[in-house]
């Protein structure tokens, strides 16, 4: 319970220090940018190649196969659960939106991957990436789509991440043993990731009133659905199904916060992003008390 809340409040002190570097003015919010261009095209991509080129073996998939089924079995039954509550909660069609994708799509990513690495290591880590790969399939297709209004592509599967995945599972299989150089190259900028991800997400939320953020109502029931309703109901059903090896790689993934992709997309095509930006920091600040909860109990 300790090293959990140790992880989960360490990741969230670096949002802290990216909000008060933004709010009083000693960093401008334009380095959002370059924070995310760091995030998107080294750090992220570095941590996914650096683990599945160490552990994603023949073995492994022929004992872990059954994670992704399992995922996208998941991901289905969560996005036909999250319409209905998306349309009964929302304003408008776009928030309808925005709520939807956040109910289906965690912060996996950036934190997810960084508390997974964190509290159990590069094994369960590569166990919570593969569980993930339904999700990224989603986010950058589906997810994409109802964010910013354009029309399904394949071509954002063709992104640095996707194909980190891709190149890190051929290293892995193959069994070729990288140099030292270019192992300690992507060691050091797999652990700038985790900072990273969490500096870059207080700078985001600056850029709006906490006051306002707070208000929205429906951000607190979101909440309740992301953290604990969603990820509680999922392990009860693979417990119920005597599925126990999948609970801690699923809780991992699905009990975390909203992501920034509900502030990112949207400012692509010029909607109201203070909906997203509330999403993220009420989640943010609650997953404090529930990730450690669902860990403890579930773990």
């Amino acid at each position: 319970m300790a090293l959990i809340l140790e992880q989960v409040l360490l990741l969230l002190s670096f949002a802290v220090i990216g909000y008060a570097l933004c709010k009083t003015g000693k960093v401008e919010n334009t380095n959002t940018k370059i924070l995310s261009t760091l995030e998107v095209y080294l750090f992220l991509p570095a941590t996914v190649f650096n683990t599945f080129s160490s552990n994603f073996t023949p073995t492994y998939l022929r004992q872990k196969y059954v994670l992704i089924l399992a995922s996208a079995v998941i991901l289905v039954a969560v996005a036909l659960a999250a319409h209905p509550v998306a349309k009964l909660l929302a304003r408008d069609d776009y928030q309808k939106k925005v709520f939807h994708y956040s109910l289906v799509v965690p912060n996996y990513g950036y934190m997810g991957y960084a508390l997974a690495g964190g509290i159990f290591g590069s094994e369960m880590l590569l166990d919570v990436m593969v569980f993930a790969l339904p999700l990224a399939l989603y986010t950058y297709t589906i997810g994409y789509n109802m964010l910013t209004k354009s029309p399904i592509s394949l071509k954002r599967l063709v992104n640095p991440v996707v194909l980190s995945i891709f190149a890190g599972m051929c290293v892995g299989f193959s069994g070729i043993e990288l140099p030292a150089v270019a192992a300690n190259f992507l060691s050091k900028a797999a652990a700038c990731m985790g900072p990273i991800s969490m500096l870059l997400s207080g700078m985001v939320i600056s850029q709006y009133k906490l006051t306002e953020l707070f208000r929205n109502r429906e951000s607190y029931l979101i909440a309740l659905l992301r953290l604990i309703g969603i990820p509680c109901t999922v392990a009860i059903v693979l417990h119920a199904l005597s599925l126990q090896t999948l609970i801690i790689p699923s809780i991992t993934l699905l009990a975390m916060p909203c992501g920034l992709n509900t502030i990112v997309f949207p400012q692509l095509v010029g909607e109201d992003c203070c909906t997203g930006a509330s999403l993220a920091l009420v989640t943010s600040l609650l997953c404090v008390i529930t990730i450690p909860l669902c860990l403890l109990i579930w773990g």
